[in-house]
């Protein structure tokens, strides 16, 4: 699927009801803007969070439980050893996650999270406990 306007990757799919008629549309970030349609950006929500649970896991040396992660940092987290290799793994896949959507500032592809997984040989729902 590709922008109907540009041949890009759409980052929004609009779908709209007038007068009984449905249209959809797909579009890019750029045209989706020009159109006038708010995009929400899931960049920033992602690295609050996942920034949150390489703190915590600094913090702590192991995986935060999600009630942790919805709770309040101290103010000068303590920096410990990672308590085993599978938590030294993932705190290496998160941050390797923050690094890449602050250096293109864009959410990262399936490819670019599969590949950031073989690379330290975990993945998002082992992290997290799922």
């Amino acid at each position: 699927m590709k922008c109907e306007i540009c041949g890009a990757s759409p980052a929004i799919h609009c779908c709209d009801v007038r007068d009984g008629k449905a249209t959809s549309r797909l579009l890019c970030e750029t045209h989706a803007g020009e159109a006038g349609l708010a995009l929400l950006d899931l960049s920033e929500l992602f690295l609050k969070k996942y920034r949150r649970v390489v703190a915590l896991i600094k913090a702590t040396g192991r995986l935060p439980n999600p009630i942790e992660i919805g709770e309040e940092l101290p103010e000068k987290p303590l920096s410990v050893q990672p308590e085993s290799k599978p938590v030294a793994n993932a705190l290496a896949f998160f941050e390797a996650l923050v690094q890449l959507v602050e250096t293109h500032r864009r959410m990262p592809t399936d490819e670019e999270v599969a590949e950031i997984e073989k690379r330290f040989g975990t993945s998002i729902s082992e992290s997290i406990g799922c």
